[in-house]
């Protein structure tokens, strides 16, 4: 592993002109994804040993330094703090390469970035009322066409159970209260749009589209996409969630290939059965007895 990542990130740092040295780093990075993907699984190497050396990760740090800079100048033009291609390149196909609170910066930068471009002011505000009997269903109706503009600040104003407006002014607070009492719900099992495994960690209910309280008068995928929105625009306030979701459900959304082994975050005793069946050294006809 050591001598292959070696190669490759040479490779991203250093890139290559030439057609073979373009198609060697694009095998070698297939087959470090790979190995890294297994190591998930069963680990043969400590997390870390799959970092680049300090002097391509100090190279990004400087990077991420100067972005920092950037921003507490008033002269420096934001739109020039763009990040290296370089740099770019090693996050969309070897992230591992980079220590995970790096990467977080990283996108933590990029959104304020997009938030400066978007001039969020007052005037522009998204003002949503939402009954707190229906938190799912108001918040799909009022917010899943906004688009782009879901990226704005939503000023949440709750309705209580006599269909009074309560009292404040939403700072920030409110909107927190909402998104964590929507995805408490939607994300719930009970609500039926998603299963948990015995681990307790969530997937979609192959059963959804007949499983949760708007049968028949909402599509259970719509909906699902904009749970998935909610959880961007978490992600794009930083809001914190609690979701946990099955790693093989992780997967599927980030395009990965699915192995055998994914079976074990869905189903534990069929995954340890098949395994023992494939193990088994003994006459089959025993098993059948």
């Amino acid at each position: 592993v050591g001598r292959l990542k070696g190669s490759v990130y040479t490779l991203y740092w250093d890139p290559p002109s030439s057609v073979v040295g373009k198609r060697l780093r694009a095998s070698g990075t297939a087959l470090l994804n790979r190995l890294f993907e297994r190591n998930c699984f069963k680990e043969f190497v400590p997390p870390e040993a799959w970092q680049a050396s300090d002097r391509h990760v100090n190279a990004v740090m400087s990077e991420l330094d100067s972005w920092s800079a950037a921003r507490l100048d008033p002269n420096q033009d934001t739109e020039a703090d763009g990040m290296d291609p370089k740099h770019a390149l090693v996050l969309r196909h070897v992230p591992f390469a980079l220590p995970f609170p790096m990467r977080v910066r990283i996108l933590r930068h990029q959104i304020l970035r997009d938030k400066a471009k978007l001039m969020d002011v007052p005037m522009n505000w998204v003002p949503t009322r939402v009954q707190r009997s229906r938190v799912v269903e108001d918040g799909y109706l009022g917010l899943n066409a906004l688009g782009p503009d879901l990226k704005r600040t939503i000023q949440i104003s709750f309705v209580n159970q006599e269909g009074l407006m309560e009292a404040g002014i939403d700072g920030g607070g409110l909107f927190k209260e909402f998104i964590n009492t929507l995805s408490g719900q939607a994300f719930n099992p009970h609500y039926g749009l998603f299963r948990s495994t015995p681990d307790k960690l969530l997937f979609p209910n192959p059963q959804a589209e007949t499983a949760h309280p708007w049968q028949g008068t909402m599509d259970h995928l719509k909906l699902m996409e904009f749970l998935g929105r909610m959880v961007g625009k978490a992600i794009y306030d930083g809001i914190l969630i609690e979701l946990r979701l099955a790693p093989f459900f992780l997967r599927k959304i980030l395009g990965k290939e699915m192995y055998f082994d994914d079976l074990k975050s869905l189903d534990p005793d069929l995954y340890k059965n098949l395994m023992f069946v494939k193990n088994y050294t003994g006459d089959f006809e025993d098993l059948v007895k």
